[in-house]
C-alpha cells in the first residue's frame, strides 16, 4: 500500500511536470512566432506541423516515465528494507543470546530447530560447552564433598576407636552418640551380642533419641525382630516405608515414628559382635550407608580385639595370682610338716583348679611351652591349627626361632635372652610363620616358669590371633597414607596455629615445614577473606564443621584456592584439642572461573560497542564475527589448558571417539593400566578390558561398540585389564562432548581403595 501510494504520487507529479513543460513550450513558441498565446494560436501550430502533437503527449510521457522509475525505485527500496529488518532481527537475537550466556541464562532449543546463520551456530555450541562444563563441575564438587565427608568420618571414628578401649559399653555409647550426630539421624541403638548359658541374645547397651540419651533395658533373642534378623542374616536392613506403629512393635527405639530405619551388623570376617540400629526422618544416601557399613566392620574388629585383650589380661592376672598363691602354699608346706596332709589336699584342689584354668586357656587361647633351650615341649590344638600343622608330633622339638618371621628374629632373640637372664615376661605383637610359609600375627605373652629354687624351668607362651585386626590396621594406615598422597591435610590448634601438615600442603603453598609450623593460618590466607575466616573459625571452635573454598597466599605471594573441609577434634571433656583440615587444590578451576567472568565482561563490552554503532548493519555483523573469532581463539587456549589440567589429574582420565579409538590418555591412566600413551593412542578401548567383561558388562561393552548408546553421567564399578593382564576394580564416570555433531567421550577413573576412604 505504501509503495502503490508513492508510485501514484510520483506518476501525478510526472504528469504535471509534462503538462508544465508543454505549456512552457507553447508560450515560448508564441513569443518566437510573435503571436498571442491562445487556443487559436496553439491550434494554428498543430495545423502547421504534425510533430507538435508530440508536445501534447508530454504529460503522458512524463507520467509514464515517472511511473516506471518510481515502481523500480520503491520495489528495490522495499527489498532493501525487508533485508534490513531481517538482519536487525538476527542482530537483536544474537545480542540477546550473548547476554543470556554472560548471565548463565541458557536458551533451550527444540530438536528440529534450524540454525539461521553461522554466528548463531557458534553461539549455540559455545552455550552448550559452557553449560556442560558447569554441570560437570557441579557433579565433581558433589563427589568431592562426599569423599571429604567419608574421609573425615573415618578419621574421626578411627581416633574415637583408639580411646575408651577398656570399657566396651562406654565405647559403644560414644560411638553411637557420634555416629547419630555425624549422619544426621534422630534415634539409634547399639546392641551387643551376649552368649550366656548357651543362649545367644542381643543386649541394648547404648541408645540415643533426638539428641537425648535414653536408658532402656531391652534385649532380643537370636533371630528375633529386625535386630535379631539383621544379626542372623549378617546383612544390612533398610526400611523406608515405616508404618506408624512399626518401631514400637519390632524395634527397640521406643514410640517415635521415623521415615527410614537402617540396621547394620557389626561384622568382622563373618563374625558378628552386635548390631547398630539408626532411625531418621530422611532417607539415607547410598554413600552414607556404605560409610556406616564400612565403619561397622572397623567397630566390630575393634570390639573383637578389645574383648580379646581384656580376656587375656584377666587370664594372665588370674594365672599370676594363682602362681603366687601356689608359691605361698608350697612355702607353708616346707615350714609346717604337721599340716602336710591339709596342705597336700589344698594343693590337689589347687592343681584341679589350675588344670581347669589350663583347660579354659587351651579352649580360648593359643598356648605352648618351651624349654630353656628354646625347644617346643608342649602345645595345645589352637597353636597347632594356627601354624598349620597336623598334630603335635610334627612340632615338638622345633626351636622357637623357627616359628618367628625371619625379619623379626634378631629383635625376638634379644627379648628371649633377656627373659632367660632373669626377666619375668615380655609381650607384644609377634609375626609368626606358618608351615605353608604364610604369616600370622599373634598378640603374644612369654612368661618364665620357675621351680622352688627360683630357677627357670621353662617358658610359657600365651597368645591370640590378631592377624585380621593387624591387616585392618595396616589397611587403615594405607588409606590414611592415600589421603596424604591425594589431598592436603593440616592440623591447627585452638589458637589458630598450624601444628602439623603433610607434604602436599607444603608443596602447594611452597613453604618449608620449619617455616610454617606454629604459623597462624590466618597469616597465610588472603587478607580480603580475613573477616569471613574469623567467623568460620568461631564456628569451628563451637564444634561446627566447615566446608568450602578458602583463598590462601603461597610463599611467593601467589593466590591459591583450596576446596576442603575442616572439623574440630574434642578431648574427653569436650574441649577443642585441634582442628583437622583436608583439602584439594582447585586453583586451576578457580582461574577458569575468573577467566570465564573476564570473558563475560568482554562480551558485555562488545554488547555496548555493538549498541552504539549505527552506521551500517553489514559493518556491525562483520565486527561481531571478528570479535567472536577472537573469543574462539581464547576458548581454544582454555581447551588446551583444560587438557593440560586433565593430564595432571591424580585420577586416571582418557578420551575416546564414538568409534572407541583412544585420543587422550593422561599420566595417571598410564600408571593405572601400565601402558604408555604411545601404546594406546588411536587404539581401540577394548584393549583395556578383558573379553569376559566386554561380553557381560553393558557399561564396558557400550564404550567398545560404536553402535551402542554410551552410559553417560552415571558412575559405574567395572573391571579393567592392565598391561600385565591383571584385573582391577575401579569406579568409572563417562561424560559426552558433542561439537558440530562430532562426539567424544571422556572417562574419569578412580581406584576403589582411594574412593572408599
Amino acid at each position: 500500500m505504501y509503495r502503490d501510494r508513492n508510485v501514484v504520487k510520483w506518476t501525478g507529479i510526472g504528469f504535471l511536470i509534462g503538462l508544465f513543460v508543454s505549456v512552457i513550450f507553447y508560450i515560448i513558441a508564441s513569443i518566437i512566432d510573435n503571436v498571442d498565446f491562445s487556443f487559436h494560436s496553439i491550434f494554428a501550430m498543430h495545423s502547421e506541423t504534425i510533430l507538435i502533437f508530440i508536445v501534447d503527449l508530454f504529460p503522458i510521457i512524463f507520467g509514464a516515465t515517472f511511473f516506471i522509475l518510481a515502481s523500480i525505485y520503491y520495489s528495490r527500496f522495499n527489498d532493501l528494507k525487508s533485508k534490513y529488518d531481517y538482519e536487525m532481527i538476527n542482530y537483536e537475537n544474537t545480542l540477546g543470546h550473548i547476554r543470556g550466556i554472560s548471565n548463565d541464562n541458557f536458551k533451550e532449543y527444540a530438536e528440529d530447530y534450524k540454525v539461521r546463520n553461522e554466528l548463531e551456530r557458534i553461539l549455540i555450541d559455545l552455550q552448550n560447552k559452557i553449560k556442560s562444563d558447569k554441570e560437570l563441575e557441579a557433579i565433581r564438587k558433589a563427589e568431592d564433598n562426599q569423599r571429604n565427608w567419608t574421609a573425615k568420618g573415618y578419621a574421626d571414628f578411627a581416633e574415637l576407636l583408639r580411646k575408651d578401649n577398656d570399657d566396651l559399653e562406654k565405647l559403644a555409647e560414644n560411638i553411637l552418640h557420634n555416629l547419630i550426630k555425624y549422619v544426621g539421624a534422630n534415634q539409634g541403638g547399639f546392641f551387643m551380642l551376649r552368649d550366656e548359658d548357651n543362649e545367644k541374645y542381643l543386649d541394648l547397651v547404648a541408645s540415643y533419641a533426638y539428641n537425648r540419651k535414653k536408658y532402656t533395658d531391652i534385649r532380643f533373642s537370636w533371630g528375633e525382630g529386625l535386630v535379631g534378623t539383621c544379626a542372623i542374616e549378617k546383612q544390612k536392613i533398610l526400611v523406608t516405608d515405616v508404618p506408624n506403629n512399626y518401631i514400637s512393635i519390632t524395634s527397640g527405639l521406643g514410640d517415635a515414628n521415623p521415615n527410614c530405619i537402617l540396621l547394620v551388623p557389626l561384622k568382622s570376617n563373618d563374625e558378628i559382635t552386635g548390631v547398630i540400629e539408626l532411625a531418621t526422618f530422611k532417607v539415607f544416601e547410598k554413600f552414607e550407608i556404605e560409610f556406616i557399613e564400612k565403619l561397622a566392620e572397623s567397630i566390630a574388629s575393634t570390639f573383637i580385639s578389645v574383648d580379646g585383650n581384656l580376656k587375656t589380661r584377666e587370664l594372665l592376672n588370674t594365672s599370676q595370682a594363682q602362681s603366687e598363691e601356689l608359691a605361698s602354699k608350697e612355702a607353708e608346706l616346707m615350714n609346717n610338716i604337721e599340716e602336710l596332709r591339709a596342705t597336700q589336699e589344698k594343693a590337689i584342689q589347687q592343681g584341679e583348679e589350675f588344670e581347669s584354668f589350663s583347660n579354659a586357656v587351651n579352649h580360648t587361647m593359643i598356648s605352648a611351652e618351651y624349654d630353656t633351650n628354646g625347644r617346643l615341649i608342649n602345645v595345645n590344638d589352637k597353636f597347632i591349627n594356627t601354624l598349620g600343622f597336623k598334630d603335635s608330633s610334627e612340632m615338638l622339638g622345633i626351636k622357637v626361632l623357627s616359628f618367628i618371621d625371619s625379619i623379626d628374629q634378631d629383635e625376638f632373640k634379644e627379648k628371649w635372652d633377656s627373659l632367660l637372664a632373669g626377666g619375668t615376661h615380655f609381650d607384644g605383637d609377634v609375626k609368626h610363620t606358618r608351615k605353608d610359609g604364610n604369616s600370622v600375627w599373634l598378640m603374644s605373652t612369654y612368661v618364665s616358669k620357675r621351680d622352688i629354687d627360683g630357677s627357670i624351668e621353662s617358658i610359657l607362651f600365651l597368645a591370640t590371633d590378631v592377624t585380621k585386626e593387624k591387616n585392618i590396621n595396616l589397611d587403615n594406615k594405607a588409606q590414611i597414607e592415600a589421603i596424604n598422597l591425594s589431598s592436603m591435610t593440616a592440623e591447627i590448634d585452638a589458637e589458630g596455629r598450624i601444628i602439623e601438615c603433610n607434604d602436599r600442603f607444603l608443596e602447594n603453598l611452597k613453604y618449608q615445614k620449619k617455616d610454617i609450623i606454629n604459623k597462624r593460618i590466618r597469616n597465610i590466607m588472603s587478607s580480603e577473606l580475613a573477616s569471613e575466616f574469623d567467623e568460620d573459625w568461631k564456628n569451628l571452635l563451637n564444634g561446627e564443621s566447615y566446608k568450602g573454598v578458602m583463598q590462601f597466599v603461597d610463599s611467593n605471594m601467589n593466590d591459591k584456592w583450596f576446596q576442603g573441609a575442616a572439623s574440630s577434634i574434642k578431648d574427653y571433656y569436650g574441649n577443642i584439642e585441634k582442628v583437622i583440615y583436608i583439602a584439594n587444590d582447585v586453583t586451576d578451576q578457580k582461574l577458569l572461573e575468573i577467566e570465564a567472568l573476564r570473558q563475560a565482561d568482554v562480551l558485555k563490552a562488545q554488547d555496548e560497542k555493538l549498541r552504539g554503532a549505527q552506521e551500517s548493519l553489514e559493518i556491525k555483523l562483520e565486527e561481531a564475527r571478528s570479535e567472536m573469532k577472537e573469543q574462539f581463539r581464547e576458548i581454544e587456549i582454555i581447551k588446551i589448558r583444560n587438557e593440560l589440567t586433565l593430564e595432571g589429574m591424580l585420577d586416571a582420565t582418557l578420551t575416546i571417539r564414538e568409534s572407541g579409538e583412544i585420543i587422550f590418555f593422561n599420566k595417571a591412566a598410564e600408571e593405572l593400566w601400565g601402558y604408555s600413551k604411545s601404546e594406546v593412542t588411536n587404539q581401540q578401548i577394548k584393549m583395556l578390558f578383558s573379553e569376559e567383561v566386554l561380553k557381560n558388562d553393558d557399561f564396558a561393552a557400550s564404550l567398545a561398540n560404536e553402535d551402542k548408546q554410551k552410559i553417560v553421567g552415571v558412575r559405574q564399578e567395572v573391571e579393567i585389564l592392565t598391561k600385565t593382564k591383571e584385573e582391577e576394580s575401579v569406579l568409572m564416570l563417562v561424560s559426552e562432548a558433542n561439537v558440530q555433531g562430532n562426539k567424544t567421550y571422556t572417562l574419569f577413573v578412580q581406584s576403589i581403595e582411594i574412593e572408599m576412604f
